[in-house]
């Protein structure tokens, strides 16, 4: 004969659970403060106690999740919507109330809250620059998502070379710094670095290490790289590269 596997039956009706605030469906930005209220009852409808209420919230990015915050316990608590991290906009948070009434009854309750988004345009003058979004290399113009408040880094490099031309930086559009944060803004906006043609300067080749009598070879150009010998003015001399 086999043993049977014992079955535990729960008798009684199970609890009653209530987000009162936030509402389905709410909004936030980062950085908010986000408050929770909720309420349970057993199933004779007499209100549970604080320590049987506990509330998980869980972040949501694409079709995965992470937690967030594990065990809260109590009626209403609150938290705040982090401003770094994950950058997705595909993202929202859920907010999981279990009680549990004194005969090990369940019931659970959710909302989810979604973010405010805008777009951001990374542009460049002269266009099809390159600049740097988060540490990553990006070409103009460029169009991301993002949840409103929430901080990137953008900066560009101080030199670059776009078509057969050298530029310098020389400031972004909303006059801050060369390498900066920025938030995302209420509204879609336009953020554009701003690159002048490089300055002509004078290159001298000496043959000798001491860089003593007259230069073998003067060259004024724009460009800051330079390949003596094959290709350059003198044939005759060999290809280093200044």
């Amino acid at each position: 004969t086999v043993p049977a596997v014992p079955i535990i039956i729960q008798v009684g009706l199970p609890p009653t659970v209530t987000i009162s605030t936030p509402a389905e469906g709410s909004t936030y930005k980062a950085d908010d403060e986000i408050t929770y209220n909720v309420s349970a009852s057993d199933g004779a409808g007499f209100d549970l106690n604080d320590g049987a209420i506990s509330t998980d919230v869980i972040f949501h990015h694409g079709t995965h999740t992470n937690p967030f915050l594990d065990d809260l316990i109590g009626r209403a608590r609150s938290f705040t919507i982090p401003d770094t991290g994950e950058a997705a906009a595909d993202t929202w948070y859920e907010i999981k109330t279990t009680a549990t009434d004194e005969n090990g009854l369940q019931a659970t309750q959710s909302v989810n809250i979604f973010p405010l988004k805008s777009n951001v345009t990374l542009d460049s003058r002269p266009g099809g620059a390159q600049i740097y979004l988060a540490g990553r290399p990006t070409n103009t113009p460029f169009t991301f998502t993002g949840v409103r408040n929430f901080k990137r880094e953008i900066s560009a490099p101080t030199r670059q070379l776009v078509g057969d031309t050298w530029y310098d930086f020389r400031r972004w559009s909303d006059g801050d710094r060369q390498r900066h944060t920025i938030r995302t803004p209420r509204r879609d906006r336009t953020y554009t670095a701003e690159f002048t043609p490089s300055g002509s300067f004078k290159v001298k080749y000496f043959n000798n290490q001491d860089l003593s009598g007259r230069p073998t070879v003067v060259r004024k150009d724009g460009n800051i790289d330079f390949f003596w010998g094959v290709g350059s003015p003198d044939p005759s001399i060999a290809a280093d590269h200044w």
